[in-house]
């Protein structure tokens, strides 16, 4: 039917000729080979470069130089920014607005977010900007809602462990809902703590020790992860996590290799060696509201649209 649906219409010089003009610029050549024999090409700048039409129409690619003069441009804009907050762009590498960049406060955290977010929508260090909000009565309210006791009668900062004490039976009863749910069993008896690792086995007999509060997040997460996301990758252990202690490779929760970034369960090695792969590693605490978190976390990143509204189910889980 239509060629031009189909894309199959025969390339001609006039077509190269069309497409330099929408860009702002020239294509020098007057006579057309194929789509893979390169043209000379000039851009509003008067960059001049070869390049196939191919490459130009189909990949959406144009002035090489323009897009060097525009990361570093954008590296340069990011690292003003981040000095007018008393704070650093750690990152030596830009590459277009998805790219995730290295920042630090004036108070040592290090996070990773998009230009724009930092730029446009007035962000900065996630971390600061939480401790404010918390103290020891919310501790003691979450603690109570999960059937539990926060012992702890001071709260410092968010990186202060508290002491905290479970309800053991509710959660033993739990634990095997939660298997039942996913047609498996928990064959453990006792339950101590939020660091007891559990047996466990699923529907094909295999069977591993992993906390309760792992099992339980991990799949909530996977859940609300793919409904903004996509499904993350089968890949789990990335080359760059294993170590000579685990040559098979430390093993992600979910990991999204495409955005660069991983959601992890609590695990310092992993934390460790992401950071040093320049992998963003968004970590879940037992006790956050992860749909809340995850979403909030993923528009820092620039990931999901600034404007995209929480679902008011969500807010209230």
């Amino acid at each position: 039917w239509c060629p031009h649906c189909a894309k199959c219409f025969k390339l001609n010089i006039g077509i190269a000729k069309e497409i330099a003009f929408k860009k702002g610029g020239i294509c020098l050549f007057e006579k057309y080979i194929n789509s893979y024999t390169p043209l000379f090409w000039q851009c509003a700048k008067k960059h001049e470069w070869q390049a196939p039409l191919e490459r130009i129409r189909n990949h959406n690619s144009w002035c090489p130089k323009c897009v060097v003069d525009t990361r570093r441009v954008g590296l340069d804009l990011a690292k003003n920014i981040a000095r007018s907050k008393n704070g650093e762009c750690l990152s030596d590498k830009y590459i277009n607005i998805h790219t995730l960049l290295q920042w630090r406060c004036h108070q040592g955290h290090i996070w990773h977010a998009v230009l724009n977010t930092i730029k446009n929508q007035n962000s900065w260090c996630p971390q600061c900007a939480g401790c404010s909000k918390l103290n020891i009565n919310i501790a003691k309210e979450i603690a109570l809602k999960k059937g539990g006791k926060c012992l702890s009668e001071k709260y410092i900062d968010i990186n202060s462990s508290l002491l905290w004490e479970c309800n053991a039976k509710l959660s033993v009863e739990e634990a095997r809902k939660i298997a039942t749910k996913n047609k498996g069993l928990c064959l453990s008896e006792m339950y101590t703590g939020a660091y007891t690792k559990l047996k466990w086995q699923c529907e094909k007999k295999h069977e591993w020790y992993a906390t309760l509060d792992k099992v339980k997040n991990l799949d909530l997460c996977k859940k609300i992860a793919t409904k903004l996301l996509g499904p993350p990758s089968d890949i789990r252990r990335p080359d760059f996590l294993k170590t000579p202690d685990h040559p098979l490779g430390l093993e992600l929760d979910i990991y999204y290799p495409q955005y660069g970034f991983a959601i992890e369960v609590q695990d310092q090695l992993k934390k460790e060696l992401c950071n040093k792969n320049k992998i963003v590693l968004i970590e879940i605490w037992y006790y956050e509201n992860l749909y809340l978190v995850i979403f909030q976390q993923f528009q820092k990143l620039g990931l999901i649209h600034p404007n995209t509204e929480l679902p008011p189910q969500w807010v209230l889980t």
